[in-house]
């Protein structure tokens, strides 16, 4: 893979997580040939669904990015990103550190500092939408990136009143 360029696909859809075909927009837009990495938003599926997105990733050879969160079975639950690689293996991940009001009364936990991942494209990190409005989060994103990592993103979808406004992605670029 050319480590100059990187073709990177952003899904921008309605959450589907608790349809009857969860992963359909997963299988569709990993058909993609021109997209490198495919990133899909927060609030995009469950976590218990990550063997299915490993598996998609493995038999159509593609990096995923997806945010995903835990279900209510008693224990601790977290918000996810996962980065799977083309063989169906999980390279890294990051549980949400700053939580939203809601997400803390639905009896989500805080999770760990943002970590840079090896990928085929050069290092990578992972942050989840509502962590960019905390200097700490944004302050080591920057760190990474000027220390080599080639891409931070942030993944977010929020919802305004009538309105669902999920293009809130940022990319830290080295």
């Amino acid at each position: 893979m050319d480590t100059n360029k990187l073709n990177m696909g952003l899904v921008i859809t309605r959450p589907i997580k608790d349809s009857d075909h969860p992963l359909s927009e997963l299988e569709k837009f990993t058909t993609d040939k021109k997209a490198d990495i495919i990133l899909f938003l927060e609030d995009y599926n469950y976590s218990d669904k990550l063997p299915d997105l490993q598996e998609i990733a493995g038999n159509r050879n593609k990096w995923i990015a997806s945010e995903m969160e835990d279900r209510d079975t008693g224990g601790k639950k977290f918000k996810h990103a996962m980065i799977v690689n083309p063989q169906g293996e999980i390279v890294g991940g990051h549980c949400k550190t700053s939580l939203t009001y809601d997400e803390l009364s639905k009896g989500f936990n805080h999770g760990d500092a943002i970590q840079a991942m090896e990928t085929d494209f050069g290092i990578v990190s992972v942050a989840i939408y509502y962590e960019m409005h905390f200097p700490e989060m944004t302050s080591d994103a920057r760190h990474l990136s000027n220390s080599g990592n080639l891409i931070t993103t942030i993944n977010g979808a929020a919802e305004l009143p009538g309105v669902l406004a999920p293009n809130r992605d940022i990319l830290w670029c080295k």
